[in-house]
């Protein structure tokens, strides 16, 4: 049976293998996972699965994770989802950018665990 009061985690990342690992790990942690490969596809799936939260890459297929973290601010459906990066990229330029953007917090892949990410998802979604 499923729970109705689980919340549900939008992963939008082109590394399968990362994002099948995330998404077993949310899973394990009662969340519900969805995960997308690129921006466009993670745009399409913010509107019409409605998660509590996005965890995205920034360099991806189609749409960056910027640009699409600007598209879901800028958007009365998507503006009020918190957004996580978590990204390779260490850049200053970028993180801000990505801060600037609307992202929640900004995660660099090689300096953080799984376990620190899980942390700032219950500490965002208040649980």
């Amino acid at each position: 049976m499923v729970s109705f009061d689980k919340k549900k985690i939008l992963i939008v990342d082109d590394d399968v293998d990362l994002s099948d690992t995330l998404i077993n790990r949310f899973d394990q942690e009662g969340y519900v996972s969805i995960g997308t490969g690129n921006g466009e596809e993670g745009l399409s799936a913010a509107i019409t699965e409605k998660p509590n939260l996005i965890l995205t890459d920034i360099i991806m297929p189609k749409i960056q994770g910027i640009e699409m973290l600007k598209k879901l601010k800028e958007s009365d459906k998507t503006k009020n989802i918190p957004v996580i990066v978590f990204s390779s990229l260490s850049d200053p330029i970028k993180i801000k950018e990505a801060i600037e953007a609307g992202a929640d917090e900004y995660f660099i892949k090689c300096d953080v665990g799984i376990e620190e990410i899980i942390q700032k998802v219950k500490e965002l979604l208040n649980n």
